[in-house]
């Protein structure tokens, strides 16, 4: 009997300090170095934001932020979560197995390539997988060269008088010009600026044989022979109206 107890109380007797794992100098570590973090059990690259010597953050005492992700995922950490040579004692990492190491940094490897940053998700998706206009002209006009080019002058005759109309109030161009035109209109001061937008877009695009105005009182030929096209376009350079 007295041979078992002794043998027990072998085996309860507590560690030698020096076997005991030292806790780590999270002093060492400073603001803006470079470091492994964990999150969800993947590690990514991080930098250290601030290291609290509070005892109310004593679990968790480093501020990190996760390289390529946005301040709110930033987050207060132990050491356990941290991996840096800073913080290696005796080429021993904080707290985890080598064997458990190389399990983690397998299934870390394998989650690393399903991740993706998900604040960006829904910009990606929209902008990636969204077909443009001129995808669309380039497909639908089936090979017409000059129909394509009347389409892309268009849209480009739109996108100038959109962003003219973004502007309109800091360049005072809000309010009437003071004249009418053909249809008994009262013209604005933008109807004039959209009608020299579209005219001088269709003229450039060298398809256009004749163009039709709301704000003008006779058609216009194109006569040059170089710009000249086979299309007649009609048009309300602004509201669209008529």
């Amino acid at each position: 009997i007295s041979a078992c107890v002794t043998r027990s109380l072998a085996t309860m007797a507590p560690r030698k300090a020096s076997d005991a794992a030292k806790p780590l100098d999270l002093t060492l570590l400073t603001e803006g170095m470079k470091l492994r973090a964990s999150s969800d059990g993947i590690f990514y690259t991080a930098e250290v934001v601030a290291v609290s010597a509070s005892k109310k953050r004593a679990k968790a005492p480093v501020k990190v932020h996760f390289l390529g992700y946005s301040a709110e995922y930033d987050e207060w950490v132990g050491a356990d979560r941290l991996r840096s040579k800073v913080l290696r004692q005796d080429g021993v990492s904080s707290k985890v197995d080598g064997r458990q190491d190389g399990r983690k940094a397998a299934k870390s490897k394998e989650k690393k390539l399903e991740r993706t940053p998900t604040e960006f998700d829904p910009y990606l998706q929209n902008r990636v997988n969204a077909q443009t206009l001129t995808q669309y002209i380039i497909e639908s006009t089936k090979g017409d060269k000059q129909l394509a080019m009347l389409m892309n002058a268009i849209q480009h005759a739109s996108k100038v008088v959109s962003n003219s109309i973004e502007k309109a109030g800091p360049a005072g161009l809000y309010g009437l010009a003071g004249n009418a035109n053909a249809t008994g209109d009262d013209v604005k001061k933008l109807d004039i600026i959209a009608d020299d937008i579209w005219v001088e877009c269709l003229k450039r695009s060298g398809v256009c044989g004749l163009l039709v105005s709301e704000e003008q009182e006779t058609a216009i030929v194109i006569e040059d022979e170089s710009l000249r096209g086979p299309f007649c376009v009609a048009f309300d350079p602004l509201d669209g109206s008529s």
